[in-house]
């Protein structure tokens, strides 16, 4: 473990009733709390931590978060870790009802997608991704089959629909979103799946999108491509 010379004071509690987020700029997991901050319509202060220089690594971030992971969310003295945690908080507290629907039907649909994001996701994109932008030491050709598994599965989950879980957007959208269209930099080309371009384009046309930053794209691995 890294430890730190001085308290940092970025760790500390947000002032009462303010949000303030940990996170990382290249992190899909910090983007999609971040693109469900700003659906949301809610303020909140921009804490930039670098996870490759070993910020998460130091004594006083673990007291944060023992697993060591971005993003961290105080809101006033309350602190939430995990990105799926922080959707179902902020959706739950700031009752965006909309987002996670009462029904019990849809809501288990769209925990199920959460589980999917935990997942599929992770093994195919998001690990796919890790190799090419972060030089992490995975199996390239378990994580590119992986990744067009999940791709085949939602591109005929989405069929003749226009969001994940029933007619209107969900948390399930946000969750799934960012890895995904972020795949190609992970050597995934999206080429083959018509109906998941159509739906990431539906998300990106909302008046409250913020993209993420973006990384070089290299020729794609994937076989569908």
């Amino acid at each position: 473990m890294i430890k730190s010379a001085m308290p940092d004071k970025r760790f500390e509690p947000a002032a009462p009733g303010q949000l303030k987020l940990l996170r990382e700029s290249i992190s899909g997991h910090c983007h999609r709390v971040e693109l469900f901050l700003h659906v949301l319509g809610l303020d909140y202060e921009k804490i930039e931590i670098h996870v490759s220089a070993g910020e998460t690594r130091t004594d006083e971030f673990r007291k944060l978060n023992a697993l060591m992971q971005v993003p961290v969310l105080w809101h006033g003295a309350r602190l939430i870790c995990d990105s799926n945690a922080i959707l179902y908080y902020l959706a739950h507290e700031f009752e965006a009802w909309m987002w996670w629907p009462r029904d019990i039907e849809l809501a288990s649909q769209v925990q199920r997608w959460l589980s999917v994001a935990a997942g599929e996701l992770l093994v195919g994109p998001v690990v796919a991704r890790r190799i090419t932008v972060f030089n992490r030491d995975f199996d390239q050709r378990k994580a590119i089959e992986a990744s067009d598994r999940f791709l085949r599965f939602l591109e005929d989950h989405l069929r003749g629909r226009q969001y994940l879980v029933g007619r209107s957007p969900t948390v399930a959208d946000i969750a799934i979103y960012t890895y995904t269209a972020h795949a190609p930099e992970g050597a995934i080309s999206l080429a083959p799946y018509a109906n998941v371009r159509r739906w990431l384009s539906t998300i990106e046309a909302w008046p409250s999108f913020i993209p993420m930053e973006k990384r070089d794209i290299p020729p794609p691995l994937n076989c569908g491509s």
